[in-house]
């Protein structure tokens, strides 16, 4: 099976509060764009695409140029992650499926990739899930309405994995349907998204305290 690689990093991060955004941000001595690109280098994707900002296009440039990763593309964001997304697709060549992954999750694990491959070979769709241990509670006007059941919620990450074929049709489906995720397309397009076992280290850099927080061991 093909698969394609892509990686969204054209959003603003404007949480993270600095104004030359957070893609380039080093973590553990690499900036994090470069961190979260070399976590997928031991796997034989058929492409490598990232959607990126024009604000942060040359700096990318220099920054894939300098460590000889010339085989990574390079396509505008939109927007939104649906439109960044979308048009990274419009740019593949031939290929049977795609692997969408947020820049800002460097923490992602050769395990956790590796079982969403092997996922797509009995399933269309899926996607990492871990079980939510806080207790959840409904709130309005700073007022509690009531206690959430937990026991079937779960946390989503990425990266997500589709075949194509699927992932475009959803698109096709839902032209003005805006989601957080790739997942939310398919199921408005009525495909069963199955799930893997996510990571708790794989956590979103959203705030530059993420960076310093706490996790087990990673490669």
């Amino acid at each position: 099976m093909k698969i394609a690689l892509i990686i969204t990093a054209a959003g603003k991060g404007l949480r993270f509060g600095n104004p030359e955004g957070k893609m380039l941000v080093p973590i553990e001595g690499k900036p994090m764009l470069l961190k979260t690109l070399l976590a997928f280098s031991s796997f034989n994707f058929c492409e490598r695409v990232i959607a990126t900002s024009s604000h942060d296009r040359e700096k990318v440039e220099q920054l894939l140029g300098s460590h000889g990763l010339l085989h990574v593309s390079l396509i505008p964001g939109g927007d939104t992650r649906k439109k960044s997304v979308q048009n990274a697709i419009q740019r593949l060549g031939p290929c049977d499926a795609v692997m969408i992954h947020d820049g800002a999750r460097p923490y992602v694990s050769p395990e956790l990739i590796q079982r969403l491959i092997d996922a797509l070979q009995e399933s269309p769709a899926a996607i990492p899930i871990i079980p939510i241990s806080d207790t959840l509670k409904r709130v309005k006007n700073k007022s509690v309405l009531e206690t959430v059941d937990r026991s079937d919620l779960y946390c989503v990450q990425t990266p997500q994995a589709f075949h194509i074929d699927i992932l475009r049709k959803a698109y096709a489906h839902s032209p003005d349907f805006e989601t957080t995720d790739e997942a939310g397309l398919i199921e408005k397009l009525g495909v069963q998204v199955s799930t893997v076992e996510g990571d708790s280290r794989n956590i979103k850099i959203t705030v530059p305290d993420d960076i310093q927080k706490p996790r087990a061991s990673h490669p």
